[in-house]
């Protein structure tokens, strides 16, 4: 089916129509191993087929919660947005670890520059 035709139909029909063609193309697909199709093509048009089914699908649920959110937004009295993550204030501290450095990774490095220096002083 075109585009066109699918955007008419309703959810459920959508729901249907996908469960039927992701039916066929494993049927394809087991029958493609066994022996070799009349028109191997079809499988790859089956397969764009459902992939334009479910970006329907998709488009619409995303429409579904827009209006949803603009509801939210009227009800509560104020705009939606989305909060930037508060940046830490902590100055870092000369020779702690870079942010996110284990604990463990740290002590190791401290561990192995405590004994690179030892060796430099005992080859001298």
């Amino acid at each position: 089916m075109k585009p066109k035709q699918l955007r008419e139909q309703t959810d459920a029909e959508l729901r249907s129509l996908l469960e039927e063609q992701s039916t066929l193309l494993n049927q394809l697909r087991y029958n493609h191993t066994i022996t070799a199709l009349e028109n191997p093509a079809r499988i790859r048009k089956v397969r764009k087929e459902i992939a334009v089914i479910k970006t329907l699908q998709h488009e619409r649920f995303n429409a579904t919660l827009k209006v949803v959110r603009e509801e939210a937004a009227k009800v509560l009295g104020k705009t939606m947005k989305k909060e930037a993550p508060a940046a830490s204030s902590a100055p870092a501290e000369a020779g702690k670890a870079k942010a996110g450095m284990p604990a463990k990774a740290e002590k190791a490095k401290a561990g192995k520059t405590a004994k690179a220096a030892k060796a430099s002083k005992a080859a001298k």
